[in-house]
């Protein structure tokens, strides 16, 4: 069975879809179809145990990237993959990993990078965000953890019209708490840390998705989630 975690459309009006393939521990699949749906080819990665939220994208080049984490002797690791329009694997790249890491969504930056976000645990600390920014080729540009207590999940980042970063995500959303919080980090060009902003919100409200307003403001999108 495959579920389809992601879709970009191609430069040649086709789609390209990445999928969680078979039964746990699960690969990736990439698929390329045309515009009328047929198969033109189709790559499975069995990269370590899991790959899981891979998400896929076209670079202005018309080269495709997927990007996500894959479970590896027990950690999980973030892993970028970039392919040709033929399907032929240009590069791969596996980075930094711990046991309950998690990633949002990546998102292509200005210059033709990537930049990725989620949270991560460093020894006995607890969950913490960090962003992890790669150039055009794959190599690591910079790479910040941001300390901060409670992160129940980073759910995305985008670039903003100076150059910057913005991260969205929440703590104590899934608790009976009375603490929840969706929160944004604001960023520079180097990850450098410029402002935290709690905004607090009920049990089961979780931000999704961040937007940027043609006047440079944040627009934050979610689901809200009933306790039972």
């Amino acid at each position: 069975m495959e579920i389809v975690t992601s879709m970009a459309q191609t430069p040649d009006g086709g789609f390209l879809l990445s999928a969680g393939y078979g039964p746990l521990p699960r690969p990736m699949a990439l698929t390329k179809v045309n515009s009328n749906g047929g198969i033109q080819w189709s790559k499975v990665f069995n990269v370590g145990q899991n790959i899981w939220e891979g998400e896929v994208y076209v670079t202005p080049e018309g080269d495709f990237l997927l990007a996500g984490a894959k479970e590896y002797g027990g950690d999980r690791e973030v892993v970028r993959i970039k392919l040709n329009p033929q399907g032929t694997v240009l590069s791969s790249w596996r980075y930094f990993g711990s046991e309950d890491l998690q990633m949002s969504p990546a998102s292509m930056t200005q210059d033709g990078g990537m930049i990725i976000a989620g949270q991560m645990r460093i020894q006995f600390t607890s969950s913490n965000p960090f962003c992890l920014k790669l150039d055009n080729a794959g190599y690591v540009d910079w790479c910040k953890l941001y300390l901060k207590e409670n992160t129940e999940s980073v759910t995305a980042v985008r670039q903003t019209l100076d150059g910057g970063y913005i991260l969205v995500g929440g703590e104590d959303q899934y608790q009976f708490s009375t603490d929840a919080h969706i929160y944004a980090i604001r960023t520079n060009q180097s990850g450098e840390l410029m402002w935290t902003r709690e905004y607090p919100t009920s049990v089961g409200l979780e931000a999704q998705k961040v937007e940027i307003e043609p006047t440079g403001e944040f627009l934050v999108s979610g689901d809200v989630y009933n306790n039972p």
